[in-house]
């Protein structure tokens, strides 16, 4: 505990303002002697015990991929104080207006996590405000700012027929539905249905 002191003149009211450093309780015992006009009083102790309260830095996890959740659990130490029990509860702000999945939570939980999906093909942000609360004591907010990488989503093809011999050749472009990152790659497996062409490979 830091703010505890001695009182060496007389006051008239006991008090002071404790912080407990640690992520437990702590406990504080005041010896304290009255006095009345010229008459001293019989000491007495005041014994104060000290709650924690959360205090933990902001946070930015690894990106997720689109679709993807992602999970924070802070922990006790390097810098953050994380009573047992902590719970969360945080607002959300989509920076670009890319995301969807993000919502308030309202009601405190045990982790920091929601599923996240990117809607277009350039990796967007999502910063959550969290507000932590360890019993009765509700800690200083802190951020989560979590990246979104986007993820290739292209509907199925039809092209034109080509004929035999010619060369086929599709490149996917991102709107008009897919979603197409830049500096997409493809693989893919064949089906020759009949059985009659030849030039196809995986």
């Amino acid at each position: 505990v830091t703010g505890e002191s001695a009182q060496g003149t007389y006051t008239s009211t006991i008090n002071q303002q404790l912080t407990n450093t640690t992520n437990i309780q702590q406990t504080i015992v005041y010896t304290v002697t009255p006095i009345s006009g010229t008459c001293e009083g019989r000491i007495f102790t005041i014994t104060v015990k000290v709650n924690p309260r959360a205090t933990i830095a902001d946070k930015t996890p690894d990106a997720i991929c689109s679709g993807l959740s992602f999970l924070v659990s802070p922990t006790n130490g390097n810098g953050d104080i994380v009573p047992s029990g902590t719970t969360y509860k945080w607002t959300a702000v989509d920076v670009l207006g890319g995301v969807s999945g993000e919502s308030v939570q309202g009601t405190y939980t045990s982790t920091i996590s929601q599923q996240l999906t990117n809607t277009t093909n350039v990796q967007q942000t999502v910063i959550y405000t969290v507000t932590p609360i360890s019993g009765n004591c509700e800690g200083g907010t802190f951020t989560v700012t979590v990246k979104v990488n986007p993820v290739a989503t292209i509907v199925d093809k039809t092209p034109d027929a080509i004929c035999s011999g010619a060369t086929y050749t599709f490149n996917p472009a991102n709107g008009n539905g897919d979603i197409i990152p830049d500096g997409t790659i493809y693989k893919w497996t064949v089906v020759d249905l009949l059985g009659g062409v030849t030039g196809e490979s995986c």
